[in-house]
């Protein structure tokens, strides 16, 4: 399907590989798979390939939307194409050229509340919404928006009410997986770990919903279960390592996980993902961590910035201790 020689092909993975200085394949006798770098190239490489589709179907559209400016479908969908680029600015534009020609059009009022609930402009998102709710009261996505926007003005009780609405639509994953935050939220543990599931079974690879699976089954005590996702997530103690997350949420999660291990008696482990921590933060972290440790009755442990087996073994001593245990995130 490349049309391309077998040769020739072999000659194109070389030249990736020796452009980026890496091995992106294993090469095995009866199969080549892709190596950790190799999957994040390709996937970067699909994201750059749907930009160039989305700039192409954005041409197209404006081609439409010049010789007809009222066009509302096509202002509508060219909206959200510019916000999901990234382009809010060109997006409020389209939209609201859409509403002066269409100012009864539920679905393009709808999209103006996600656009303001984007910028935070919670307010005028609420109008909008409920404007968008009185013609199409049970549209989940409707819904979802209003159920997210009361959220975020802190109304999570009115929310919930939506979102229960929102995903009696199978294929609204967006819905399900806010609830989902919001069950974890408001420490409703196994609805939270139910929501993720389905999330998980329509996007296998969403670090969101794994995120608030393992922080769901911590809560639940449900360690075993817990530790499996996070090798998922963040891969294995001592790597390689992914970061599909924030890097903040890499390192809590990474600190979760040591946490854990340590609590279930596997000490070299849980050091395995306080060491990478703190290579990661350099002289500095490592500063920071000694100084908590001293702070936590260990005037012992010695001020270099570099780490020791005493150090290590101040940490283990810190995890056991629940106080100084759940203070250590912070230097971390």
């Amino acid at each position: 399907q490349c049309h391309l020689t077998q040769s020739a092909f072999s000659r194109s993975i070389q030249a990736a590989e020796e452009e980026y200085g890496l091995q992106l394949f294993d090469r095995g006798p009866l199969e080549v798979t892709c190596t950790d770098a190799g999957a994040f190239v390709v996937e970067r490489a699909r994201k750059l390939l749907a930009l160039v589709r989305l700039d192409a179907a954005k041409e197209e559209l404006g081609k439409a939307i010049a010789a007809e400016p009222t066009a509302v479908e096509a202002l509508h969908f060219r909206a959200r194409l510019r916000l999901s680029m990234g382009d809010p600015k060109g997006a409020e534009q389209d939209l609201d050229a859409a509403i002066k020609a269409a100012p009864d059009n539920a679905l393009v009022r709808s999209s103006l509340a996600y656009l303001h609930l984007q910028m935070r402009r919670l307010p005028e998102a609420l109008r909008e919404i409920e404007t968008a709710l009185a013609a199409m009261p049970d549209d989940p996505d409707a819904r979802w928006i209003r159920g997210s926007i009361l959220i975020a003005l802190g109304q999570s009780d009115k929310a919930i009410a939506d979102l229960d609405v929102a995903v009696r639509d199978a294929g609204n994953v967006r819905a399900r997986e806010t609830r989902a935050a919001l069950h974890l939220r408001q420490n409703r543990l196994e609805a939270a770990v139910a929501d993720a599931d389905r999330v998980q079974q329509a996007r296998p690879e969403d670090p969101t919903t794994l995120t608030i699976r393992v922080l769901a089954k911590i809560g639940a005590g449900k360690t075993d279960e817990a530790l499996a996702d996070l090798d998922k997530l963040i891969g294995p103690p001592g790597g390689p390592y992914r970061m599909p997350v924030e890097y903040q949420d890499f390192g809590r999660l990474t600190y979760q996980r040591a946490m854990l291990l340590a609590s279930a008696g596997r000490g070299e482990d849980a050091m395995k993902d306080v060491a990478y921590v703190l290579d990661k933060g350099g002289i500095r972290a490592i500063l920071r961590l000694q100084i908590f440790l001293r702070h936590n009755g260990m005037p012992d442990v010695v001020l270099d910035g570099q780490r020791s087996s005493p150090l290590d073994a101040a940490v283990m001593a810190c995890f056991g201790n629940a106080a100084c245990g759940r203070g250590l995130s912070r230097p971390l």
